[in-house]
């Protein structure tokens, strides 16, 4: 039996539950460079983070992963995945470290449920990856994977809510998993979700171990069409021992078409097709197909860049689309709080900073200038005490209406309003 197997069985029909015990633990790196003697290594400001699972040894392989990446991204020191007396290191105070957090009582049990599909069946954003290349410029990344019999992955924390998602490419009868994404990026209790956490929890669920990080490629490319993260990988399976520290090569044959970043339909040329914006003034574009961008998008008049309707867009009062950013970089219009329509300035009704389309009773207090629905001069942050008197005692039909914040003299408001008599200050 192999990991694919297992896989092929759930896969598309059902969510698999993942309980993992778990403490975070820290290091010092001032403490693994004073040891190795070699002043070169850098320094962590914060230390290293990893995360006791079931297993004591897997925080060893957390810790080094963070170092031996931190290394290699500020320091371009490559040499030290297969340094056993950095790695020795580590173990020794990783483990005093795991100790410590056994003995503190810092170990907890947490559940994650896993949910394998064959293609993506989200919408972007769901999980924290609105605005990924795969969704956007390089989404043949997508469609090469589903050439290949890959997986889209879904991570849901114990209540199932959505918290991160990636991507799995089968290899040699395990998969690399790689490009995650997360909406909070925390899961409960405080510990980072970062890809080596989603290989334990996957790895866990599906009862096959994971690997050490992993330089995952292809084409002997992690930037080309087939996108992966600085090409950072984890691979899960029976066999994942004979390639740790070694880099992987799928060799996937490039797709000669592009999906539409909407519907994922695919289309042979991408020159037929429109591009357009994910995030307000980001440099990373989409492409849609014709019949998507008649639909879905429209071009804003202000900074000529095509946006989608549904999400970005609203209607200026001379009947053009514009995106909701650029409305407050034209002069002439202003978007009214009362209906939430773009207005022309010239016919507002101007309140403090704020615009109405409609006549308002609202007012601009005349000591902090918020603008507040009162029947007094001043908001009710502002109201003092001798103001708030002479109105209860002359009108209390209207200081029903009306909404104080002030916490210390809340019960006697409220025993004025119930008693329909007047209080004496003091």
């Amino acid at each position: 039996m192999t990991i694919i197997t297992d896989i092929e069985k759930i896969v598309d029909k059902e969510m698999i539950k993942s309980t993992i015990k778990m403490a975070r633990v820290n290091i010092r790196s001032s403490e693994i460079r004073r040891e190795y003697g070699e002043k070169r290594l850098p320094l962590v400001d914060d230390g290293l983070d990893g995360m006791l699972y079931s297993g004591v040894n897997n925080v060893v392989d957390v810790m080094m992963n963070e170092y031996v990446s931190y290394a290699t991204d500020h320091y371009g020191i490559t040499s030290l995945h297969n340094d056993k007396k950095l790695l020795n290191i580590v173990r020794k105070y990783a483990f005093t470290s795991v100790k410590n957090a056994i003995k503190r009582g810092n170990v907890k049990t947490y559940t994650f449920y896993v949910s394998l599909k064959h293609k993506a069946d989200w919408e972007p954003g769901e999980f924290g990856d609105r605005g990924s290349c795969w969704w956007g410029s390089k989404s043949q990344g997508r469609n090469m994977l589903y050439r290949n019999n890959g997986y889209a992955i879904k991570l849901y924390d114990g209540d199932k809510n959505p918290i991160a998602r990636l991507w799995a490419a089968p290899y040699d009868n395990n998969i690399a998993i790689f490009n995650m994404y997360n909406k909070y990026n925390k899961f409960d209790g405080g510990g980072l979700l970062t890809l080596n956490n989603a290989a334990i929890i996957i790895g866990n669920a599906l009862n096959y171990k994971f690997s050490i990080l992993q330089y995952l490629l292809n084409k002997k490319k992690w930037n080309g069409k087939m996108h992966i993260n600085r090409g950072y990988s984890f691979i899960i399976g029976e066999g994942h021992h004979k390639y740790a520290n070694e880099t992987i090569d799928l060799n996937w044959a490039i797709t000669d078409f592009t999906r539409c970043g909407l519907c994922g339909k695919a289309v042979e040329n991408e020159n037929e097709m429109t591009e357009y914006y994910y995030h307000y003034n980001d440099e990373d574009t989409s492409l849609a197909c014709d019949r998507c961008a008649e639909k879905y998008l429209d071009m804003c008049l202000y900074d000529f860049n095509i946006y989608r309707k549904e999400y970005d867009m609203v209607k200026g009062p001379d009947n053009n689309m514009y995106h909701i950013r650029n409305i407050e970089k034209i002069d002439e219009f202003v978007i009214a709080v009362d209906t939430g329509k773009v207005i022309y300035k010239k016919d507002a009704i101007k309140v403090g900073n704020l615009f109405f389309k409609n006549k308002t009773t609202c007012k601009e207090c005349s000591n902090c200038g918020d603008v507040y629905d009162g029947i007094l001069d001043r908001c009710s942050k502002c109201i003092t005490l001798d103001q708030l008197n002479e109105l209860l005692a002359d009108n209390l039909t209207l200081i029903k209406k009306y909404e104080f914040s002030l916490p210390e003299d809340s019960q006697k408001i409220e025993d004025i309003l119930n008693n329909n008599k007047h209080w004496d200050w003091v």
